[in-house]
């Protein structure tokens, strides 16, 4: 009973604070935008063609890809029946989802369950794999911390809590590598190779969304470099995460802007930016797991439908057999 209560607590208490972030960042959103030119932001729009939207797409899709490969590396631990074609569909769609809902990766986790655990013996194997994943997910955050760190030292202000959460969420990569490599090393366990291979990607994942708004904001034409950028990403991405929002929604943006405002980028260019940053790594590749969704609830409805008319075709040819022997028996009596 205690336990219900506090877990009701903290829900309460969880609601509450993201109801206090949302709205402080509204307030600083109108504060921000009192001056906000939409002629201007329309004239960026403008340099839009096709072959660019293309391109941004493209990069969209390529800075996404290891957040769908990481399934490949639980596959073989939780024994999943299923061949890598089919793997690749269900993880991309699970992946699509859940980075758009967030909650800290527990949608990963459930929708994962759901889709694998008919091509598992072992479902509590699979929930903890998944798990895992989840959690090695933030190694990629914080190898950009660690750059951070080393790069922009002059730059830290030990006053500045979100600065000390940077450097703390730096140390968590090298200290979980060193320990996984020394393992790795006294006992050869795929284990430990295995959870060097989800760092790996998720290094790589955090590393390519951090290239695709670099790459976002030089084709609209934004005379910056990428030092310049990365520091403010990563700042950004730090209060992101502790603004609790999905794929930092709101905090995340507003710091990026502040950031390079400040560093004498136009904002309607930055929130052009960051709108097509969203659209290309988390729209497009929802649509395509809708699509995949369809395609596979369309595959299912076919192969219903094929083995109702097969059974028909069996009860009828059954019936036809009957009646067939039945007037060749009769036929015999006759004679």
């Amino acid at each position: 009973m205690l336990i219900k209560v506090e877990e009701k607590h903290k829900s309460i208490l969880k609601i509450l604070f993201i109801f206090i972030v949302s709205l402080i960042l509204i307030l600083q959103f109108r504060k921000l935008f009192h001056d906000f030119d939409l002629e201007i932001f329309y004239g960026y729009r403008e340099k839009l063609t096709i072959l660019t939207l293309s391109y941004i797409t493209i990069l969209g899709i390529f800075a996404y890809l290891p957040l769908s490969l990481y399934d490949f590396v639980i596959k073989e631990t939780c024994e999943i029946k299923l061949d890598n074609k089919k793997l690749y569909k269900s993880s991309w769609i699970a992946s699509s989802i859940s980075s758009i809902i967030g909650f800290g990766g527990t949608a990963a986790i459930a929708l994962k369950s759901y889709l694998y655990s008919p091509y598992i013996k072992d479902k509590t194997t699979l929930v903890k794999e998944v798990s895992k994943v989840v959690l090695l997910n933030f190694t990629g955050f914080s190898t950009l911390c660690l750059l951070y760190s080393i790069f922009y030292s002059r730059d830290i202000n030990f006053y500045n809590p979100v600065n000390i959460g940077i450097l703390m969420a730096g140390l968590y990569t090298p200290i979980l590598l060193i320990y996984n490599l020394i393992k790795l090393k006294e006992n050869r366990e795929k284990n430990y190779f295995k959870t060097i291979k989800i760092m790996s990607l998720s290094i790589l994942e955090w590393t390519t969304m951090a290239f695709l708004l670099f790459s976002i904001l030089r084709v609209l034409g934004a005379e910056i470099t990428l030092t310049k950028v990365f520091p403010i990403y990563v700042v950004s991405t730090a209060i992101g995460i502790v603004s609790m929002m999905p794929g930092g929604l709101g905090g995340f943006d507003l710091s990026f802007i502040i950031g390079l405002t400040n560093l004498g980028i136009n904002k309607e260019e930055v929130l052009l930016a960051l709108l097509l940053y969203r659209i290309s790594y988390y729209i497009v590749p929802l649509t395509v797991g809708i699509f995949l969704i369809i395609n596979e609830v369309k595959i299912k409805v076919n192969k219903g439908y094929i083995e109702a008319i097969a059974f028909c075709f069996k009860k009828a040819g059954s019936r036809i057999n009957l009646i067939i022997k039945g007037i060749i028996s009769k036929k015999e009596r006759q004679n």
